[in-house]
């Protein structure tokens, strides 16, 4: 009589994690063109107008107010879009695999964003979003002694902390009326200019004023019967 045993199949697995969500990103960011980030956030502004199902705008420019106060030039985008609460940053911004209000191969599109645009600005990706006229707002960078990429935790006025906070109307862009959102691109480290082009990338010959931006930054209009379309390509 034979004592072999045939295990039984009950269902149940170990669900796979990642160790170091720091070293996935790079990674995955490696295989990026260098201004895929362009793409990938256009792309992310132009989905969010689709959700509003009327015309807007996606403009990339300089953060103005940050540069009337002394720091660098940063280049930012700006959305006319549905935008997002504090709540809502927190959960889409932070999470690699969600990005829009369900969990799919179509509604992810915002991971693009994640991995070309966080790790080309581990200094941080600041994101200002207005939603029915409230503003919030988060940083999404990565942590020079962990490696880690997450979101910076803010002190409130009234002594808590919260990796969200909630921001002034004059930060608010004209373009946006109740609904919107910006993204400042910090950069490779604290300091940097932004609108510099990628280390290797050429600039316009055209451009005399040396920024690269300003060869892409232009208002884009967008109605639902348009298909998508960005600045750059991959």
């Amino acid at each position: 009589m034979s004592n072999s045993h045939t295990p039984k199949n009950i269902g149940n697995h170990l669900t796979m994690t990642v160790q170091n969500v720091g070293f996935l990103l790079e990674r995955l960011g490696q295989d990026c063109s260098p201004l895929q980030y362009l793409r990938e956030l256009t792309h992310n502004g132009l989905q969010a107008i689709e959700r509003m199902g009327e015309t807007g705008e996606v403009i990339w420019d300089v953060d103005w107010i940050s540069f009337d106060l002394g720091e660098p030039m940063r280049l930012c985008i700006i959305d006319t879009g549905d935008g997002m609460t504090g709540e809502e940053m927190l959960m889409y911004i932070n999470q690699l695999s969600s990005s829009g209000s369900e969990q799919s191969i179509t509604a992810n599109y915002g991971i693009g964003a994640k991995i070309a645009a966080a790790t080309q600005n581990p200094a941080g990706l600041v994101y200002q979003s207005w939603k029915d006229g409230e503003g919030y707002m988060i940083q999404l960078h990565k942590d020079p002694k962990t490696g880690e990429y997450g979101l910076q935790q803010w002190l409130l006025d009234d002594g808590t902390y919260s990796h969200y906070m909630q921001i002034e109307e004059y930060i608010k862009p004209p373009e946006i009326k109740q609904n919107g959102t910006k993204v400042i691109l910090y950069g490779k480290y604290s300091g940097q200019n932004s609108m510099d082009p990628p280390k290797g990338i050429p600039l316009p010959i055209s451009q005399p004023n040396n920024s690269f931006v300003s060869c892409m930054a232009r208002t884009i209009s967008w109605q639902r019967s348009r298909p998508s379309h960005s600045v750059c390509n991959p």
